[in-house]
């Protein structure tokens, strides 16, 4: 009895997580986008656990711009803290990102696929604006 209970506590090893693998695109309309806000988001990600590498361009108002990033999925931290640099780890099956230079934390933004893979929903805070953004798979 005492095994199974420890068994069940432990987690488990090689864990499947979600893939956010492919192209999204944001729904402005579930998103309540207003005319301020983000629009014509595209993601593109590539992930192959723990290897993480993402695109993302559209306009911000109507302001264009464009970024990307690459960094591992098991929360290290990366070598060089002078640039803004993206630490992340799961939490369950949401992917919990944390953008970072140095020591200080810019944004904390959670990525999760729906229960139907149709749906990625991006949730957090950036700079003190609460960012909710639902995105379609291409």
């Amino acid at each position: 009895m005492v095994v199974l209970l420890a068994a069940a506590i432990l987690p488990v090893e090689g864990q499947q997580h979600p893939n956010f693998s492919g192209t999204w695109k944001l729904n402005e309309a579930a998103s309540g986008t207003t005319a301020a806000g983000p629009r014509e988001i595209v993601w593109k990600i590539e992930q192959s656990d723990p290897k993480f590498k993402y695109s993302a361009s559209g306009k911000r108002g109507y302001m264009p711009f464009s970024e990307s990033y690459e960094f591992t999925t098991d929360g290290r931290a990366p070598a060089d803290g002078s640039k803004v640099a993206v630490i992340a780890a799961w939490d369950g099956d949401v992917l919990v990102m944390r953008y970072v230079k140095g020591e200080k934390e810019l944004a904390r933004i959670q990525l999760h696929i729906t229960a139907s893979g149709k749906q990625m929903t991006r949730d957090g805070a950036m700079g003190g604006i609460t960012v909710h953004e639902i995105y379609d798979r291409q």
